[in-house]
């Protein structure tokens, strides 16, 4: 009710004052987006374009994301393009370039054992998916986006990708107290970095977690060796 009632202010707005329209009609996507009203998503922040395509990068992460959750890929890559060149320093843009990068998207597969020596790689794969699901972020993180613990996860992989061992677990672990559902791959990569620093106790209790989240979750059996190798 009150996203419906949101829309029905922003669209009051719009029709009421030319200056405002781009930027109500931005707000209608964001609501509708967030309600997984996609295709209306899209036609709103067309609408918003239309009239001011410079109004925010964050127009351009939105649309882009809605036709990717579509699965109209090339069309979202297209719009993200566009926003780059136009928004360079735009930071939600920057933090779901990884969903654009032309492998059909997906969640990343995170960190994976390779080997017998010991030694943890990234992978640098990703899963795919017909759909890519919704991702990182589509509006700024904030906590009441149902998208928020996925926007955690990775700024988390992000930043364990940089080797920013302790930001990546700052954000792992703030994934796992905003849901009930989190997702196996934050426990597994949480389990890497505390492994990797010492805490192999800590790091098992992880793996366990995430086990028990999903018994057949691919990185977490791979890495099974690894984390519950002799002290």
């Amino acid at each position: 009710p009150l996203k419906s009632e949101a829309i029905a202010y922003w669209r009051k707005t719009a029709a009421l004052d030319p200056l405002l329209a781009a930027g109500a009609y931005k707000m209608i996507g964001t609501q509708l987006h967030k309600m997984r009203r996609l295709d209306e998503a899209i036609v709103e922040y067309n609408r918003a374009m239309k009239i001011a395509p410079d109004l925010s990068g964050e127009l351009y992460n939105n649309l882009a994301l809605a036709y990717l959750n579509i699965g109209n890929h090339n069309m979202g890559k297209r719009i993200f393009k566009e926003g780059m060149e136009r928004f360079p320093g735009e930071k939600l843009l920057l933090s779901n370039k990884h969903l654009f990068s032309g492998n059909g998207g997906g969640y990343p597969q995170g960190y994976q054992q390779q080997g017998g020596a010991g030694r943890v790689q990234q992978t640098g794969g990703f899963q795919k998916f017909d759909k890519v699901p919704p991702g990182a972020t589509i509006v700024t993180g904030e906590a009441d986006d149902p998208n928020f613990p996925i926007y955690l996860f990775y700024q988390g992989l992000h930043h364990h990708q940089a080797g920013e061992v302790d930001k990546a677990e700052t954000f792992y672990r703030k994934h796992l107290e905003v849901t009930k559902q989190p997702m196996p791959d934050v426990y597994n990569n949480l389990s890497i970095i505390l492994s990797q620093a010492g805490k192999l106790l800590e790091g098992r209790e992880m793996w366990m977690k995430g086990i028990e989240r999903d018994p057949k979750n691919e990185q977490l059996l791979n890495n099974k060796a690894y984390i519950f190798r002799a002290e």
